[in-house]
């Protein structure tokens, strides 16, 4: 498990017992953090997940612009198959065929249904960028947005399935240029 270099630091700084103590008595930065990552994993209390990181290891989250994500993919099986129905992320088709297949392993009695399944992603961030504009105060302008994905590949990938749109809740724009941040 990959985590951030912050929550690696406290980690290595002293013994299981007393990081829950220190967690549950403490104000850290990176409470909501571990707070979200042990939900994702279904821990129901963040010192199981204290615990099982320093029993089973961790491993620092790189300098570099990727680090691991936490991916939830939600599919249905029916009598015709397992087909992914949504993800929170933009991932490959490589990853997602991997994910089928591997509940199509565990799942042979199941007939119909519904299956959540969280996994780890080594995720980039990307900006996108629209063309500029004249906004209605007439001054030059232009759209972006952040986003994760599994490659650049995917981005592009994502963005031509949509004739050259990026759509999300609040904003919809057709993209110009990509630019992976590096952070």
């Amino acid at each position: 498990m990959k985590v951030r270099n912050d929550v690696a630091d406290w980690l290595e700084s002293n013994d299981e017992q007393t990081l829950c103590d220190d967690f549950l008595t403490e104000e850290h930065e990176f409470d909501n953090y571990l707070g979200k990552l042990a939900l994702n994993l279904g821990y129901k209390f963040v010192t199981d997940f204290i615990v099982d990181l320093k029993r089973n290891g961790f491993v620092r989250e790189s300098q570099t612009n990727t680090g691991m994500r936490i991916v939830k993919l939600n599919f249905c099986v029916s009598c015709s198959g397992i087909s992914l129905i949504s993800t929170q992320h933009m991932i490959s088709d490589r990853i997602v065929l991997d994910v089928i297949g591997k509940i199509m392993l565990l799942t042979t009695s199941l007939s119909n249904g519904l299956i959540n399944i969280w996994i780890e992603v080594e995720m980039k961030k990307f900006r996108l960028v629209s063309n500029s504009f004249v906004d209605q105060d007439g001054v030059f302008s232009s759209r972006q947005q952040f986003v994760e994905a599994d490659s650049f590949a995917d981005v592009i990938e994502y963005i031509e399935r949509n004739a050259g749109w990026y759509t999300d809740n609040n904003v919809a724009f057709k993209v110009a240029y990509i630019v992976e941040v590096v952070e």
